[in-house]
């Protein structure tokens, strides 16, 4: 058998050096490059405050809108009217003209008619009666108020009104005093807040009229 030469040993390790590298190199997976993720914004963000809602504290002025539900309350510097469960509006003499207490009186009690008093005591006087109320005016300016027993029925605050006995007056009104004049029983106090008259002089004589401010009878 002949031996190999050293140049044909050369050529056969040059070639499987060749393919042994061909090999390995086709077997070498490429690397694969990923790309780098983006940072992801982050969703999560802090709410805006919500505004605080302050409830208002500003009252409506009551006001007689609605014939019915308005009721009057004898004061004794004027009139008052009560709308709701506990809201009075107070109209007093000095700042109330003629034109707002009639008004009031139209919505609460209905129209009245207006009636010249040139022989009043102190002077010419006017007024504007509705179901029983009457206003006194000295010219535009409202004085005085006088009612008597017509319904509806009307009262102070504390209860003083028409139809009640002199006893249940004087249980109210300690004060309270009378007297038989030339028109019949009537009580005053002295601190003169309202006055009016009764039918009798006895405990169980009833009020039949009563009155604030200036008067205007016949004595």
């Amino acid at each position: 058998m002949r031996r190999a030469t050293p140049l044909l040993l050369c050529l056969l390790l040059t070639a499987c050096s060749s393919g042994s590298a061909k090999v390995v190199a086709n077997s070498t997976p490429s690397p694969t490059v990923s790309p780098t993720p983006s940072p992801t914004p982050s969703t999560s963000a802090t709410p805006s405050p919500t505004p605080a809602v302050v409830p208002t504290t500003a009252k409506p002025t009551p006001s007689p809108t609605t014939a019915g539900k308005a009721i009057l309350v004898l004061e004794p510097d004027g009139l008052g009217y009560l709308t709701g469960s506990s809201s009075i509006r107070h109209l007093s003499f000095a700042a109330t003209s003629a034109d707002d207490i009639t008004s009031v009186v139209d919505t609460i009690r209905g129209p009245g008619t207006f009636a010249p008093l040139p022989e009043c005591g102190q002077g010419a006087r006017s007024s504007y009666t509705a179901k029983g109320l009457q206003l006194l005016f000295d010219d535009k300016k409202w004085v005085g108020w006088s009612l008597d027993g017509k319904p509806p029925v009307v009262s102070t605050v504390d209860g003083e009104r028409i139809g009640m006995t002199w006893t249940a007056l004087k249980k109210l009104r300690p004060k309270v005093m009378r007297n038989n004049e030339s028109l019949g029983y009537e009580f005053f106090e002295s601190d003169a807040t309202i006055n009016g008259f009764l039918d009798g002089g006895t405990d169980a004589s009833k009020v039949t009229l009563l009155y604030a401010g200036e008067s205007c009878f016949a004595r």
